[in-house]
């Protein structure tokens, strides 16, 4: 609805539509309006959900631009109640740092007991994570945000184990409970690639239910020192596997050069372990489990 002097910023109406069927017919229904100071969505790379339902709740999250000297974008929540029609009011819960910037978006899942998990984003610095005190409540309180990730870029102005650097978040909860991420992670002195250089690999990392995050996993490193993306997405299915697509493009000229298109070489990784271990799919993991019926 208007443009912001950032880069990465502009304001936006968020609107959230609760679909219906009737009569054998899709109603969409008229808009709820949740803000009218959304700072909008990230849907290239990371695409996070933003709503989660359970028990007649749908909960939203969102970041908001500001003209207040804070962290980084508020990042807030709110419920819709399905009897009533109505949203309640926004309850805050962390900043995402830098300020208005719309790579920022949080993302928000339901574990088994139904307690909501956020985390919110970053661009280039670490990820914050929260959980609501009660099941399926965003109104009776929220831990203490922490950041996700401490280590992974070392250089001249940081400690041994260097400082994390995010963007780009994806989401999802396995049945174990276990939260896991899928990011993009700036790098650098922690390993034997590019030999001291800055580069972007396609990361993850997961939390096992009432423990700590545990480190950034690099699954995709790549070609070239420097600026990357990947365009990932990170789902699941109702057996527990985790699925994450990427493809990449680089800023490097000889790179593109020999591959000019935006998107090429899109691939699927998938894990069958809760992570542990992954492997490019094959048509044979898609259809492994599925059963057909009728003649």
């Amino acid at each position: 609805t208007a443009n912001r002097p950032e880069r990465f910023a502009s304001v936006n109406d968020l609107l959230l539509f609760m679909p219906r069927k009737d009569g054998g017919e899709l109603t969409l229904g008229e808009p709820v309006l949740v803000s009218k100071q959304c700072l909008g969505s990230c849907q290239h790379s990371g695409a996070p959900g933003s709503t989660t339902t359970r028990d007649g709740k749908t909960h939203i999250v969102w970041g908001e631009v500001t003209d207040e000297k804070v962290d980084g974008v508020p990042t807030y929540i709110a419920t819709y109640d399905h009897a009533s029609r109505k949203v309640g009011e926004k309850v805050f819960l962390a900043h995402a740092p830098p300020i208005n910037d719309v790579h920022n978006v949080p993302a928000i899942c339901l574990d088994s007991e139904g307690y909501l998990h956020v985390v919110a984003g970053a661009h280039g610095q670490p990820f914050k994570y929260t959980r609501s005190l009660k099941p399926n409540d965003a109104y009776s309180g929220w831990t203490k945000p922490v950041e996700v990730l401490s280590a992974g870029y070392v250089d001249e102005k940081t400690d041994a184990d260097g400082e994390g650097r995010q963007t780009y978040i994806s989401l999802v909860c396995d049945p174990q409970d276990t939260l896991h991420i899928a990011f993009r992670q700036w790098r650098r002195n922690v390993d034997e690639h590019h030999r001291g250089q800055i580069y972007a690999a396609l990361s993850t990392q997961s939390k096992p239910k009432g423990q700590p995050w545990g480190p950034a996993r690099p699954l995709v490193v790549p070609p070239v020192s420097g600026y990357s993306i990947y365009y990932h997405k990170l789902t699941i299915d109702r057996r527990g596997r985790l699925y994450l697509s990427y493809n990449h493009w680089t800023s490097d000229e000889t790179y593109q050069n020999e591959f000019p298109e935006r998107h090429h070489h899109r691939a699927v990784l998938v894990s069958k372990d809760s992570g542990q271990t992954w492997k490019l799919a094959e048509t044979s993991d898609f259809a492994e489990g599925v059963q057909l019926t009728g003649p």
